[in-house]
């Protein structure tokens, strides 16, 4: 059965509509995604064995320069496309290895990249939509330490750069939850999304990221919802009311996903993320 889903979904790119009832759980995975009153502003997310993986996750996330790789073990891959997942058919594969680097800043000697972003598009009073497939090494090790598997970031001074706006992050060390930050200041877990670390390692999940770019006095919000390779609800945080839209010098936030940690000697020699179908909406 999973085989010939796997077929399906790289042949004809099953379209199911979720109308935003991100909630709502459902019989059937949503290989691909529709969002009524929301346009699509990415291209196809599926890599081909042998093809250009680097090239396809440019055009399908509309950035010239995608991806974030650290400068360090060269001749070990780091992004590749992986065949006959037994679920997702091919699928994008980032994998960072212990003694990696951040190569986006090779002066912070504390941390580690492998990332890939869409364009900045995330500008004040828009609404987007992030959503994919991704799956977690299942035999991965985190630790107290910030691990961060996806981000909304903005660009500009270093004030609007020190902390991403939020993040979905694995920095307990057995749950999976969301952050938020402040201009400038550090935020804390919310308390309104969480996941056992275990129900998300090496497993299919469907992720769903709503951001409504505003200050929070103007309606500004963030929503998180995750369901499981069957389309099962495993949390929906519900709109959260926080400042999605910092000041008025703010750049255009911009989504990011893969691996940024900080340094543990807690980690594997190797750890990988899987990604398939990874998709940005924008409201009408």
């Amino acid at each position: 059965m999973k085989s010939t889903r796997a077929v399906l979904f790289a042949l004809i790119h099953v379209v199911v509509y979720c109308h935003l009832s991100l909630g709502q759980s459902s019989s059937k995975s949503n290989f691909a995604f529709s969002f009524a009153g929301y346009n699509r502003q990415s291209e196809t997310f599926l890599c081909s064995p042998g093809g250009n993986t680097k090239g396809m996750i440019a055009t399908a996330l509309g950035e010239s320069n995608p991806l974030e790789i650290p400068t360090t073990n060269k001749r070990k891959p780091h992004v590749q496309c992986e065949k006959n997942d037994p679920v997702m058919g091919n699928v994008v594969k980032f994998t960072i290895y212990k003694d990696d680097n951040d190569g986006n800043n090779v002066t912070l000697k504390d941390r580690q990249r492998m990332e890939m972003k869409g364009k900045k598009d995330g500008k004040k009073g828009d609404t987007f939509l992030y959503a994919w497939w991704f799956k977690l090494d299942s035999n991965m090790k985190n630790s107290d330490q910030f691990y961060h598997i996806f981000q909304i970031k903005s660009g500009g001074s270093k004030n609007l750069t020190k902390f991403a706006l939020a993040t979905l992050t694995l920095t307990k060390k057995h749950q999976l939850h969301l952050q938020l930050n402040n201009l400038n200041a550090e935020g804390k877990p919310s308390p309104k999304f969480s996941l056992e670390i275990n129900q998300v390692k090496g497993k299919w999940i469907q992720a769903f990221v709503e951001a409504a770019y505003k200050k929070r006095s103007e309606g500004g919000y963030i929503r998180v919802t995750m369901k499981d390779e069957n389309g099962k609800l495993l949390r929906d945080s519900t709109k959260i009311r926080h400042n999605m839209w910092w000041d008025n010098k703010s750049y255009p936030f911009r989504p990011k996903w893969g691996l940024y940690r900080k340094i543990s000697p807690a980690y594997q020699p190797s750890d990988w993320q899987l990604f398939q179908n990874v998709q940005i909406w924008k409201k009408n």
